[in-house]
């Protein structure tokens, strides 16, 4: 298979607009039609056969600026009905109107607050921090986030950049900082911090 039908077969149709999550206790990668997206939902892709069967319907969203408040709006209801959910913010090299439309749409369907994007926290310590020892640069901007009664999962510098909330009988991830471009670079620290995130929100 060459890697443009493999892409191509990522494309998925939209998630449909109702409660119940689309299929239970499996694992499925809703890129958007962006060449970003695409490829890092790709990268993701190739991390699945290290992960355990899902005990529950988990949702991908990798390199996600595209999302509009109907289908926020629809993935906010899965979450409700128990799926799990990781959105990747794929906003790294966007226009400012177009970070602002999506931080109206997160901030309306998820309660997630997006601060201003950062280039460099600290010259002299360049990497998003997700766990001990777990150091991953920044790809593009980084994108800091907020959430009443969400957990911090990464910092970049003293910023969080990487969330982790309840939503109903969800669990929602949110990424500030994409992490399926260096997935693709074989980023070993990228890689851990994946699947540690993904392992998550399955079991």
């Amino acid at each position: 298979m060459t890697r443009r039908h493999f892409l191509a077969g990522l494309s998925l149709p939209l998630l449909p607009l109702h409660a119940a999550p689309p299929n239970p206790a499996s694992l499925t990668i809703l890129p958007e039609g962006h060449l970003l997206s695409q490829e890092s939902a790709a990268a993701y892709s190739e991390l699945l056969p290290m992960l355990s069967p899902p005990r529950r319907s988990v949702l991908l969203l990798p390199g996600a600026k595209q999302l509009s408040l109907a289908r926020a709006l629809a993935i906010r209801r899965t979450l409700e009905a128990g799926a799990s959910v990781l959105i990747e913010c794929g906003l790294a090299f966007s226009a400012s109107s177009e970070i602002e439309e999506q931080r109206r749409v997160l901030h309306r369907a998820f309660g997630i607050q997006l601060g201003s994007p950062a280039a460099v926290a600290n010259p002299h310590h360049p990497y998003v921090a997700f766990a001990p020892g777990t150091l991953v640069r920044p790809f593009g901007l980084t994108i800091p986030v907020f959430r009443d009664g969400g957990e911090a999962l990464a910092h970049f510098g003293e910023t969080p950049v990487a969330l982790k909330a309840r939503v109903g009988s969800g669990t929602l991830i949110f990424l500030g900082a994409m992490l399926g471009p260096h997935i693709q670079a074989a980023d070993s620290d990228a890689r851990f911090a994946v699947i540690g995130l993904l392992s998550n929100l399955s079991s």
